[in-house]
């Protein structure tokens, strides 16, 4: 396993979560600066999923005769331009504008970056190895939101951009400077992508990552109402849970990389997709003490979080000659999810108010479930 490009790829996963995650610490600032209502500069979060999601698969086909260091590294360098492109002014046309070409960028740069793990690490350790960097995600949403809330309070909300442009230009640097010139993808052509939707197993995972991330933002989305509906806790203890949900976020994928190198990825997704749907199950009885929601957060983030490298591996070894495609369309089904998840979640509070929300949350991992458990497994019995 080399660690130093690795670290590099984590440095870049980093600067490509935080690009997509701290838009939420800004958005009232930026709302009144851009004289727009909350609700539109939403759609700066909204948008940017969107694009990302539609985006991932096609721009992996198209792309795909690019060396894939150069790819990686013209792709955070597009996100580093347009961050600084919406930092340094403009009104809202603008700034929505300059999240499309991000989310553009962003969409290349995690597949190549995700895809490249498996060149730089050998078998018995690519679970480890994808844990590494996908840590740089969870890192992203611990620091992220409050990071950006921070210097929007202290500078400008175009400062958190400026933020962004800088880390995604020091991850395209140390990606230039560490990481080997990287295998070149198999050239596809558009019919690869009905080839590999034939694929059973990958279709079936694709849709495990799709109801998982559902359920996951169909609650986490709404946390905050969720937590002042049980009346225990105040801002400040709140805020002390979620950073502790994020910092345990990155224990969690390197907890899941290495029990995929134990138990394979098949049995880790069980694993993860089971404690999940039991901390829903419990989080309402878990959440009226302090001790029971510490107890909660930490294990739906280290499931959670552990998740990904179970599922990032499982379809890079089912992807039949296409990785890169497969771990595409995988991150539009995450996109997918969050948007669908936020949208279930709103519904779920309008028909039976915040505490209905690990209810129904529940019901869509249990079918995330069923299907983990239904889908065919391909690997040995032991690592992936």
């Amino acid at each position: 396993m080399r660690l130093g490009p690795l670290l590099a790829l984590t440095v870049a996963t980093f600067a490509l979560g935080f690009g997509e995650l701290m838009i939420a610490g800004i958005l009232p600032d930026a709302a009144r600066d851009l004289h727009v209502s909350v609700g539109t500069a939403g759609s700066l979060v909204g948008v940017y999923a969107l694009v990302f999601a539609t985006l991932s698969a096609p721009l992996a086909l198209a792309l795909a005769r690019v060396e894939r260091r150069t790819a990686l590294v013209a792709a955070l360098l597009l996100v580093a331009a347009a961050n600084a492109g919406a930092a340094a002014g403009g009104g809202f046309a603008v700034v929505l504008a300059m999240r499309v070409l991000a989310a553009a960028g962003s969409a290349v740069a995690t597949t190549i970056a995700l895809a490249a793990v498996d060149a730089l690490a050998d078998a018995p350790s690519r679970g480890r190895a994808h844990g590494i960097v996908f840590a740089g995600f969870s890192a992203a949403a611990t620091l992220g939101v409050p990071l950006s809330v921070l210097v929007a309070d202290r500078w400008s909300w175009r400062d958190a951009f400026a933020g962004v442009a800088v880390s995604a230009f020091i991850a395209a640097t140390l990606v230039a400077l560490t990481v080997p010139r990287l295998p070149r993808a198999r050239p596809l052509a558009w019919n690869a992508l009905a080839s590999v939707l034939l694929h059973r197993p990958l279709v079936m995972t694709l849709a495990v990552s799709l109801l998982t991330l559902t359920a996951q933002y169909l609650v986490f989305t709404y946390i905050r109402p969720y937590v002042d509906a049980t009346g225990g806790f105040d801002a400040t203890v709140v805020a002390a849970l979620l950073l502790l949900y994020g910092g345990v976020g990155i224990a969690g994928n390197l907890a899941g990389g290495a029990l995929v190198d134990r138990y394979g990825a098949a049995r880790t997704i069980l694993a993860c997709v089971g404690g999940m749907l039991a901390v829903y199950l419990g989080l309402g009885l878990l959440m009226r003490t302090l001790p029971g929601a510490v107890l909660a957060l930490v294990v739906w983030a280290l499931v959670s979080w552990g998740y990904a490298p179970a599922v990032n591996q499982r379809l890079a070894s089912e992807a039949r000659g296409a990785p890169e495609l497969a771990l595409a369309l995988n991150l539009a089904a995450f996109n997918a999810g969050i948007a669908i998840g936020s949208a279930a979640g709103a519904i779920t509070i309008a028909i039976g108010g915040p505490l209905a929300l690990p209810a129904a949350g529940a019901v869509v991992l249990a079918g995330a479930l069923v299907v983990a458990w239904k889908t065919p497994n391909a690997e040995p019995d032991g690592a992936a």
